[in-house]
């Protein structure tokens, strides 16, 4: 079909895929068509068609019949010369149009590759684990769970507001899932946390915490990925100061405040 529509159908397919984006091979087969058609049917009949040549003369007086042909000769080439160059100007142009859209999307496709090549593949054993206990208030508790192919499986329970009552509410088990783009951004905070050198317990004193307070929740993760595993537990009152009321250490919180945010878990207790 671009064949038989060249150069008119490629130059309407590449308008049309320019303004609208062309996915679908029917779409396609139409937009060629039309232009076959409007090529075929309609333009190169006009190109082509014969003119009536009327020849006046100022004084009235009859023409010489080898004046009159000389002078319907010079027009039909004249006609037929100028039709020819808008033909060829049409193609070349076509032509143009056709290139530039194929140079456009090889150009896309290789960038794909090399972005495919340049992205890494996540380890078929990657896991990783959240959980948040419950603290003397409304804190959420629950488990979240992500495998390498992105499924994530959700459980917990929270507090919610019920005719103005506060009550306890389970969501259940939800599984769903997110991109791998999403899974090597989670892969990424875990490493610039530096999570393989952190210590495995942040409690007390003993830890390391420079101070603590009571009755506050603890968040408990974990990271399988090429044969390595790591699982820290963290008490998130255990502070830099009472004054400030930063939990420490501070980048393994953001690192468990990613997790959730990245997976979206407030999305599922509502």
């Amino acid at each position: 079909m671009g064949l038989l529509s060249f150069p008119t159908g490629l130059l309407l397919y590449t308008v049309v895929d320019g303004i609208f984006g062309i996915n679908d091979s029917v779409m396609t087969w139409f937009v060629l068509s039309a232009g076959g058609y409007l090529q075929w049917f309609w333009l190169v009949p006009k190109m082509f068609a014969e003119r009536e040549i009327i020849t006046l003369f100022p004084n009235g007086g009859v023409a010489e019949p080898k004046a009159i042909a000389q002078l319907q000769w010079s027009k039909v080439i004249k006609h037929h010369s100028i039709r020819a160059l808008a033909a060829l100007f049409t193609f070349y142009i076509g032509l143009g149009c056709v290139s530039i859209l194929f140079i456009h999307r090889s150009i896309h496709k290789q960038q794909a590759i090399t972005e495919s090549f340049l992205e890494p593949a996540i380890p078929a054993d990657t896991f990783i684990t959240l959980e948040r206990t419950s603290c003397y208030g409304p804190c959420p508790s629950y488990t979240l769970a992500i495998s390498a192919d992105g499924t994530t499986i959700f459980n917990g329970q929270y507090s919610a507001s019920v005719n103005g009552v506060s009550q306890w509410k389970r969501s259940g088990v939800i599984k769903s899932r997110i991109s791998q783009d999403q899974l090597r951004q989670l892969i990424n905070e875990f490493e610039k946390a530096g999570y393989f050198s952190l210590q495995d317990s942040y409690r007390n004193a003993r830890d390391g915490c420079p101070t603590s307070v009571t009755e506050m929740p603890s968040a408990y993760t974990s990271i399988q990925i090429n044969g390595r595993k790591k699982s820290i537990e963290h008490y998130l009152g255990c502070l830099y100061s009472v004054n400030d009321f930063v939990t420490y250490p501070q980048k393994l919180t953001a690192l468990e405040d990613k997790i959730d945010e990245i997976v979206d878990t407030k999305q599922r207790m509502q």
